[in-house]
């Protein structure tokens, strides 16, 4: 079976030709934005950041959650084999890719990207960001070239596991001193450490079978329940507090511009899933409790957003209100339809006949 017809088979047409779709859409989003400016995002000096930065969030951890489980997959021999951790690198990598061109968004200029690169200005949380970004893929590539090992090292799940670790714990350090959460700070990480479960388990669901997706499913319970109970922490935190400031964000979070994506988050992102996963054990099911996850995931960054450009840490003068735009919301789209593409690329690429036969999305339409 040649590439191409390797990339055709790994996902269903009809998912792949909408997928396409929603690729070019995002991409055409994209050279407008280049064209005519990061304005046409809503975005601007005031507020920086908004549903981009949350899109690359959401998939640098669906990235290094599969990346991480691909090093677990190698101490757990019984459960996983060389095609389940071939299916968990090359979702891993179609996730960075979707990442890496959401941040590029983000930034906006192509000449600030280079910059931002070859400044080698490591005391800037971005440039952390993008190394530690960059080690992922490059991790995850030599794990898709080396995948056909008979007996993979300990060492490289070692590694796997650590790149997913480091990259995560930049991101949210980066977050922490800029968003409300007052009795967070560098707890924050913790809650990107959960989301590192749940996405990378989320997008696991929807490419492994049999053994290996009975623990994809297990971790994505545990870090389910693991958000839910930090979340009601922290609302009963905020609630016991009588500070002004806590109060406040309090009100935002759950009446105010943050409350639709924290209760999308609670509902679709929570709820629903941990409900579903109780009842669902057909491959389907368990594909759409995974998309459900990940927007889950997608809609808590945005929450925590949100509530940091209204309630920021230090005062900002001349500091808007952020709603999510047009351009953003085709954009992030369009990105999660170029990783489905990237994901089929890849298997072609990366993959031979016996690889691709568990890297299949074997979705029934």
């Amino acid at each position: 079976m040649n590439i191409n017809s390797r990339t055709m088979s790994a996902v269903p047409k009809p998912v792949f030709g909408i997928s396409a779709v929603l690729a070019v859409v995002g991409l055409a989003v994209w050279i407008l934005q280049l064209s005519k400016g990061l304005g046409i995002s809503g975005l601007n000096q005031n507020v920086v950041w908004g549903m981009y930065i949350a899109g690359f969030f959401t998939a640098a951890s669906a990235g290094a959650g599969a990346l991480a489980l691909s090093g677990i997959a190698i101490f757990c021999k019984d459960s996983f084999d060389s095609r389940d951790r071939f299916s968990l690198l090359s979702i891993a990598l179609s996730c960075f890719i979707a990442a890496g061109i959401l941040v590029a968004m983000d930034i906006g200029k192509i000449s600030n990207i280079f910059s931002m690169i070859f400044s080698f200005n490591l005391s800037s949380s971005m440039t952390q960001d993008f190394w530690a970004l960059t080690i992922c893929v490059l991790v995850t590539l030599w794990g898709l070239l080396k995948v056909k090992s008979v007996k993979p090292s300990s060492i490289f799940g070692i590694v796997c596991i650590i790149a997913s670790l480091g990259l995560i714990t930049v991101e949210g350090l980066m977050l922490s001193g800029i968003s409300a959460h007052a009795y967070w700070g560098s707890e924050t990480v913790a809650a990107f450490m959960i989301s590192m479960v749940v996405a990378g388990s989320a997008v696991s669901l929807l490419v492994l079978k049999g053994k290996a997706r009975d623990l994809a499913k297990k971790y994505m319970v545990i870090g389910l329940i693991a958000s839910a109970l930090l979340t009601f922490g922290e609302i009963l935190t905020l609630g016991a507090s009588s500070e002004v400031s806590t109060t406040l964000e309090l009100s935002t979070t759950l009446f105010g511009s943050a409350s639709i994506y924290f209760w999308i988050y609670v509902i679709a992102g929570l709820v629903v899933p941990l409900v579903l996963l109780a009842k669902l054990q057909d491959s389907n099911g368990l594909r759409l409790v995974g998309i459900l996850a990940v927007l889950g995931v997608l809609a808590e960054k945005l929450w925590i957003l949100v509530v940091g450009f209204e309630l920021p840490l230090v005062a900002i003068p001349g500091i808007e209100s952020y709603y999510v735009s047009v351009a953003e919301f085709f954009a992030v789209i369009g990105m999660a339809g170029l990783g489905v593409v990237a994901y089929a690329v890849i298997v072609g690429i990366f993959g031979n006949d016996s690889l691709q036969k568990s890297a299949n999305m074997d979705i029934q339409l």
